[in-house]
């Protein structure tokens, strides 16, 4: 019963430690990187497609960014999805090949990346929290009815907070590593 609930919270809260990381990837940090374009979907033969899926993506350099397309007719159709997604990039079309220079970021930008970063964090760690206050209230329950003797329901509570301590140190990790990545000059 013990492993069933700790398992369970676990499971969960290895999901919003995956989707805290999906949505850091989508942060730019200055430097060229493939991920920036997870967000970006191409209209690809009638059908919404992500950019990864029709293209081949490539860091030609730290500043930038080589994206292929797979059929080059829709040259025209990635760069107006790499001008109409909210990462302020200008590409540049290259024979079949869209060139995307990848500008420095300001200070200032920098900063209001940082403080996106922040948020995304905040908001898994309130996403944590209401796991365990779940998971919390499902032992309490337990407890209670008599499911589980009271010690047996204590012991589980304290492990359940110690595995909260230690995804919420996760999430504090994650976080400054990015705010180090994009803090980087």
């Amino acid at each position: 019963m013990q492993d069933e609930i700790l398992k369970k919270t676990k499971k969960k809260m290895d999901k919003t430690i995956k989707v805290l990381k999906e949505e850091l990837k989508t942060i730019r940090t200055g430097r060229a990187s493939s991920n920036i374009f997870d967000n970006v979907y191409i209209d690809y033969y009638g059908q919404k497609t992500p950019l990864s899926q029709a293209a081949t993506i490539s860091v030609q350099d730290p500043q930038n960014i080589l994206v292929k397309p797979f059929d080059p007719s829709v040259v025209e159709e990635v760069e107006k999805a790499i001008l109409s997604s909210d990462l302020g990039l200008n590409p540049l079309v290259e024979d079949n090949v869209v060139r995307v220079p990848i500008p420095s970021l300001t200070e200032q930008r920098r900063k209001e990346y940082a403080n996106q970063a922040k948020n995304y964090a905040e908001e898994a760690k309130i996403a944590i929290r209401n796991i365990r206050r779940d998971i919390k209230k499902e032992i309490e329950e337990m407890g209670e009815s008599g499911e589980v003797p009271e010690d047996y329901e204590h012991r589980l509570l304290d492990d359940l907070q110690e595995i909260t301590d230690e995804y919420t140190e996760q999430i504090d990790e994650l976080l400054e590593k990015k705010r180090n990545k994009i803090m980087e000059v």
